[in-house]
């Protein structure tokens, strides 16, 4: 079965943090790719071999002060990469305990819908196990979302660009 693609733009700071997390990724079975400026993409792609950095050439500095990729700009490098299910996921958050049977949900939902997870907040991750019963679902955002990429069009770029820019620099 086709590996989902996942999209982030990793910061370049909190090197090892997004080492565990995008680790995470490739061990639940993900493909990966980073959406950075040139400066940020030379700064990184030592510390992460097995990512493939795709270069952004506009960034949300102008609106937001980062520079953050656009949402829409991300969706199309997706678009450009794969045919199938892929997904944009912030670079600091780590997929624990995902088989088969979730992605297989993913993509059967995906085919038709977007698919969203909100992160669950966890002081200290060497403590994560069967016996962490609590944990603090973080509502004020989205952290990673999946979709078809037969529905990327549907996203439009024409709109204000600042309500467009993904936050995915989050680990600050």
């Amino acid at each position: 079965m086709n590996k989902i693609l996942l999209a982030t733009s990793i910061a370049p700071f909190d090197l090892e943090n997004q080492k565990r997390a995008v680790q995470s990724w490739l061990d639940a079975g993900f493909e990966v790719i980073s959406c950075n400026i040139a400066t940020e993409i030379e700064c990184l792609k030592d510390h992460f071999p097995q990512v493939e950095f795709v270069e952004m050439h506009r960034d949300g500095r102008e609106v937001g002060g980062k520079p953050c990729p656009f949402i829409c700009d991300i969706l199309q490098a997706l678009k450009k990469k794969t045919t199938d299910i892929c997904g944009i996921i912030n670079s600091d958050i780590h997929l624990r305990k995902i088989n088969e049977e979730m992605l297989s949900a993913v993509r059967e939902v995906a085919q038709e819908s977007v698919v969203y997870l909100r992160r669950q907040e966890i002081d200290d991750l060497t403590v994560l196990s069967d016996k962490v019963k609590e944990f603090h679902t973080y509502l004020f955002g989205i952290d990673a979302f999946f979709l078809h990429t037969k529905n990327i069009d549907k996203f439009d770029d024409s709109h204000q660009r600042h309500q467009d820019l993904v936050h995915l620099h989050s680990t600050e």
